[in-house]
């Protein structure tokens, strides 16, 4: 039944079909990509900035580069590095806020200080300041936005599990004698994953973003591997003469954050709705 209800909900939300079906087909390009017969990374100096045609339907490069193809590749990295990014920051608050929230006292309020001192920054321009002295790289890349985007879930997981913690069931467990991280993982995680897929789904967005602003400003990736951010940087020098080297990733980035964005509203208010409904059975 919940799970017709939820296809049913997801199929006549206007709003989730279009990200859907824009984010599936940027996967599959991304995932294919290496099935392509065009190099990203072929220069032709005959076809330098080459506006869009029938041969290359994104135009060229300053290098004669095929666009398509830079774009199509850049999604990768792109998207790879909001992934992991996203594991890792949900890795690092998801621990602390249910520490945070199921222990209290002591620990709670040593966490929260500490939230709220790294909080003070916006993360962006703590990501950035970092990226300007460690070694440029995906990996370095995805550490960095990972480490420093969690503190909103952690607010958010200790949130819910402050209440989940006074439920009848998490207090006979304790009653019983089952151990701290046996109710953490059995009785209190369970409940906390629809947040969590939620929240990681638009996490995803926001780590794109901080991705891109990093290699527009020159300090992530490194070429000739591309990344939407990075192919952004490349074109400020031909921007007048190929505005399109520019507007393309900036459109893919614009929305596939959004559709990031949408989807993620979409599963929080289903998982909502769903969950008034028990409270009211």
């Amino acid at each position: 039944m919940k799970k017709s209800f939820l296809f049913n909900f997801l199929l006549t939300n206007k709003k989730i079909i279009l990200p859907i079906l824009y984010l599936s087909s940027i996967i599959i390009l991304a995932s294919c990509a290496g099935f392509f017969s065009i190099d990203p990374n072929e220069i032709n100096l005959e076809k330098t900035l080459n506006p869009p045609s029938k041969e290359h339907i994104f135009g060229t490069d300053e290098m004669g580069r095929d666009y398509f193809m830079r774009c199509v590749y850049g999604a990768r990295i792109s998207l790879s590095v909001g992934f992991f990014a996203m594991l890792t920051s949900l890795f690092i608050g998801t621990t602390l806020g249910l520490a945070a929230g199921y222990y209290g006292n002591i620990i709670d309020e040593i966490l929260m200080r500490f939230i709220d001192f790294i909080s003070a920054i916006p993360a962006l321009i703590l990501i950035t300041v970092v990226g300007m002295f460690i070694k440029k790289g995906i990996i370095s890349i995805v550490l960095i936005i990972g480490m420093f985007s969690w503190m909103g879930i952690a607010r958010i997981i200790r949130a819910e599990v402050l209440s989940l913690r006074q439920r009848d069931y998490v207090k006979y467990a304790k009653h019983i004698g089952e151990k701290n991280i046996t109710i953490l993982i059995k009785h209190i995680l369970p409940q906390v994953m629809p947040l969590i897929i939620s929240t990681a789904t638009i996490g995803i967005a926001g780590s794109i973003m901080a991705e891109s602003a990093l290699s527009y400003l020159g300090l992530g990736i490194v070429p000739p591997t591309s990344s939407w951010g990075s192919l952004i940087n490349n074109a400020r020098d031909s921007f007048q003469k190929a505005p399109y080297m520019a507007i393309i990733p900036g459109l893919l980035i614009f929305f596939t954050v959004y559709s990031f964005k949408e989807i993620g509203t979409v599963i929080k208010k289903y998982f909502s709705l769903d969950k008034r409904d028990e409270t009211a059975k």
